[in-house]
């Protein structure tokens, strides 16, 4: 089942690795290592700022100090956003963004009836925006961002399309 919370969808994945009468035999391990850096500088006079955030997430059988990024792992999951910020006037500020993320279950997992395998996702999106300053606390914000997404392993689990906002 999928669940859609504000920006953020969630996806339920079953696990098979079961007893007879339908208990969990494993315990779960759940990793995480989030990287966020930040770079400001000047292009042609001007700031330009970069922000990065990515993520790393496992969730596995034993117990591991970092994130598991085999087959050992139920669910491995990797998420990249790049954010940028370019002033081009006192009053108006070019946005960018650009993400990519992955999921990737084992065969521990729920597969596809007709083509026999896992959940294997991967996402896409690009976006420009806007902002203009109002005044001193607030802003106009203006965003377009193209998406797309497709699951491998689930034919019909794909789409993509454009998003707009304002803010």
């Amino acid at each position: 089942s999928t669940s859609v919370l504000f920006r953020n969808v969630f996806q339920t994945i079953n696990l098979t690795d079961l007893d007879d009468q339908g208990s969990v035999v494993n315990d779960k391990h759940f990793n995480n290592i989030e990287a966020q850096v930040k770079y400001k500088m000047n292009l042609f006079g001007k700031p330009w700022h970069l922000f990065y955030l990515g993520s790393y997430n496992s969730i596995q059988t034993k117990f591991s100090p970092i994130t598991v990024f085999n087959e050992e792992a139920y669910l491995r999951y990797y998420s990249h956003q790049l954010e940028s910020y370019y002033k081009l006037h006192t009053k108006v500020i070019l946005s960018q963004y650009l993400g990519w993320e992955r999921a990737i279950a084992n065969y521990n997992t729920e597969v596809n009836i007709e083509t026999k395998r896992p959940v294997n996702q991967e996402g896409f999106a690009f976006g420009l925006g806007i902002d203009y300053l109002l005044s001193k606390n607030t802003a106009l914000y203006l965003r377009h961002r193209y998406f797309n997404y497709e699951d491998r392993s689930f034919e019909l689990n794909k789409f993509a399309g454009h998003e707009n906002t304002l803010e």
